[in-house]
């Protein structure tokens, strides 16, 4: 009996071994890079893996004898792809799986004399199958067929060119399904220079606008008192140049370019329309954009490719990335960097998107990497495209699985917002909006559940209407009736009470501020319970404006509380101290008062922009500024009005007071920052002293 345990103690043991081993003999595919997406908020959140890396083509893969040197361009055709091999002047070719095929690299024109391409930057496939060549160093556009023979030059067009002794470094040229030829000049800041297909110059496309930064502006301002002489000896502000571009399958062109210091703006990807406009959104910012960044934000796009579904793919050199957009700008995956892992590329120039896979050329290395798609991507294309067939049900059911792979993707949640919205289910299609954190999506669909809700009930809305008025009717004549004797017996006016005052001073704030001095109707609680009740309306103002409305998620009550009751404070004793040196007739108490009474107005339009932000549409938003606006105009005038009166100035002499106001709020915060500046210092002074005794 013991010996048949030991056997079967022996068997399970064996099993559970063998269990065991199978699990640790499963391939895990680790990546030497993290991917992430950019949420509305402008910070970085991780996602999953989008692409890996699945093959590397390299010199000794296509067994050539003399290495890749310096390629710089390649592309896809048909049977596989075409490599510019630059420093060794050939083009070589592979099939679909990056295996070799042929080399051409004899180029030589019809006399017989041997046509020179080392260096070039850039080539591409005419329609009739001949190679486009940007002959860099030799400054021009040579067509050769695919025996090598050349078949056209292109040279400088100099009857369009102001400046004919600037080179014609030519560095990047596409085909157009037209024959046109499109090229970008490195030297040249003209934008897309376009040849039809007999190699006559056309026109010029894509030119970069002049970025209206402050220094611009201010360079414009100051050349107006220079001589001319002057001018031309200063450096001229130029558009930027175009990188790189690439053309679609609807003829719309793609660009990329750089600029010196690399700063994050727009315009630096453009996608143009036939009339040269850029048709993508102005508030996308392409490359690495998170939030509180240094404006030097080392993006320097290197090239640019679409996928077939339409997706942005751009080729990051300045930090070795390579970004994945859908085509409204929305960041889906970033892979690759510098190094020397797999994945990772030491200096890559050209991208290519062929199927759903993506290519790389690395010219230091001469390799061409292949990146597939993972699971995460294949399902993200796929819901996109179910959703464009308008396959609602199959699409919802993937962007929930997207949401299962990454729960920080808010665009599965835009995603699916979307569906409910097409099958106008509005209350859904809103929640998952406000999820994605897509404000104006959110928009368009509360207004059209807006417009259902008060369809079917209109006539509880009526009555309601009606119910208020008869109240607020009623209450007036019941006030009215109270308030008859007292008000006729009266010398003053039923609002010129001291509980009731500060109402009084909203319509006649210089008499108002003037009684202060005869009457005791100031109210110190009365103030300080404005004064409170500006600070909580702040805050239900962070936490309970409508979500098309609201700004920051962040909340900081320490904050909010220095932006209002200090703000209060701040301005009450400046203006104190400024009244003292302009001989002002108002001391401190009144100052406060009136102060606090002038916050009335903005605070009930606070109140105002919280109740209709939970209400209106975006494309309502300026009668909430209106309402706001009229808040502080109104605080304003009367707290103006209300130093007038106070200090008994004249009116040139009261704006005067407001603007040494302003300027002693600025002193006394500069002093503060001081203090607390030497405060620190003299904490750790008297650590740092205690640290030396004890020891």
């Amino acid at each position: 009996m013991k010996k048949f345990t030991r056997i079967v103690l022996l068997g399970l043991i064996a099993v559970i071994m063998a269990g065991s081993l199978s699990v640790q003999a499963k391939s895990v595919k680790f990546s030497a890079y993290g991917s992430y997406e950019i949420n509305n908020d402008g910070n970085s959140v991780s996602a999953p893996i989008g692409f890996v890396e699945e093959t590397v083509c390299d010199s000794r893969s296509l067994k050539l004898k003399t290495n890749l040197n310096s390629p710089q361009d390649f592309i896809s055709f048909e049977k596989g792809f075409y490599i510019l091999d630059s420093g060794n002047g050939r083009i070589i070719e592979t099939d679909h799986n990056l295996k070799f095929v042929s080399i051409i690299d004899k180029f030589k024109s019809k006399d017989g004399k041997t046509i020179d391409i080392t260096n070039a930057k850039g080539f591409d496939l005419s329609p009739a199958g001949d190679f486009v060549i940007a002959d860099t160093d030799n400054e021009r556009i040579v067509i050769v067929g695919k025996d090598g023979l050349l078949k056209k030059e292109i040279y400088r067009p100099d009857a369009v060119l102001e400046d004919k002794t600037t080179p014609f470094q030519v560095s990047k040229v596409k085909c157009a399904v037209s024959g046109d030829i499109y090229v970008t000049v490195q030297s040249m800041n003209k934008g897309i220079f376009v040849f039809d297909s007999d190699g006559k110059f056309d026109k010029f496309v894509a030119n970069n606008p002049v970025v209206k930064t402050a220094d611009v502006l201010l360079d414009y301002a100051y050349r107006m008192f220079l001589t001319t002489q002057q001018i031309r000896n200063r450096l001229q502000n130029s558009p930027l140049l175009v990188t790189n571009f690439c053309i679609d399958k609807e003829r719309f062109i793609y660009t990329v370019s750089q600029n010196a210091e690399s700063t994050k703006q727009t315009g630096m990807v453009r996608r143009l329309n036939y009339t040269d406009t850029n048709i993508i959104d102005s508030r996308v910012i392409f490359g690495d954009v998170e939030k509180g960044e240094s404006s030097k934000a080392g993006t320097l796009f290197q090239s640019i490719d679409i996928t077939d579904e339409g997706n942005i793919v751009l080729l990051d050199s300045g930090r070795g990335k390579v970004f994945y957009y859908s085509e409204n700008g929305y960041l889906i995956s970033v892979f690759g960097g510098y190094g020397d892992q797999s994945g990772t590329f030491i200096s890559p120039v050209e991208v290519r998107c062929v199927g759903d896979c993506i290519y790389v050329l690395d010219a230091a290395r001469g390799t061409v990497i292949k990146f597939r798609p993972t699971e995460y991507i294949t399902k993200f294309k796929s819901a996109l495209n179910l959703l464009k067939e308008r396959k609602f049900d199959e699409s919802l059911d993937k962007w929930k699985e997207i949401n299962l792979l990454n729960s920080n993707s808010e665009y599965a949640y835009y995603g699916m917002g979307l569906v409910y919205d097409l099958k106008k289910d509005y209350a859904s299609a809103m929640r998952c909006f406000k999820l994605a954190n897509n404000k104006e999506a959110y928009s368009n669909s509360y207004k059209e559940y807006r417009m259902i809700y008060l369809s079917a009930h209109v006539k509880e809305i009526i009555i309601a209407i009606i119910i208020l008025i008869a109240l607020i009717v009623a209450l007036k004549i019941l006030i009215k009736k109270k308030k008859k004797t007292t008000d006729n017996e009266s010398a003053y006016g039923k609002l010129e009470k001291k509980s009731t005052f500060p109402l009084y001073v909203l319509r006649h704030p210089i008499d108002g501020c003037e009684q202060f001095r005869v009457r005791d109707v100031m109210s110190i609680p009365i103030a300080a319970g404005i004064v409170v009740a500006w600070f909580a309306v702040e805050i239900l103002a962070k936490n309970a404006t409508g979500f098309i409305f609201a700004g920051s998620s962040s909340f900081n009550p320490v904050a909010v509380f220095v932006s209002t009751v200090g703000l209060f404070f701040l301005y009450v004793t400046a203006n104190w101290c400024a009244a003292s040196f302009l001989e002002g007739k108002g001391f401190f108490k009144a100052i406060l008062v009136a102060t606090a009474y002038s916050l009335i107005p903005y605070i009930v339009s606070k109140l105002g922009y919280v109740a209709f932000s939970n209400v209106l549409t975006a494309s309502e938003a300026v009668f909430i500024s209106l309402i706001v606006s009229i808040g502080l105009i109104w605080s304003g005038f009367l707290l103006i009005a209300s130093m007038y009166a106070i200090h008994e100035y004249t009116f040139t002499r009261n704006m005067v007071s407001m603007l040494i106001t302003l300027i002693g709020m600025i002193i006394i915060v500069f002093v503060l920052i001081i203090f607390y500046s030497l405060l620190q210092q003299a904490y750790g002074f008297l650590q740092s002293l205690y640290q030396e005794i004890s020891l």
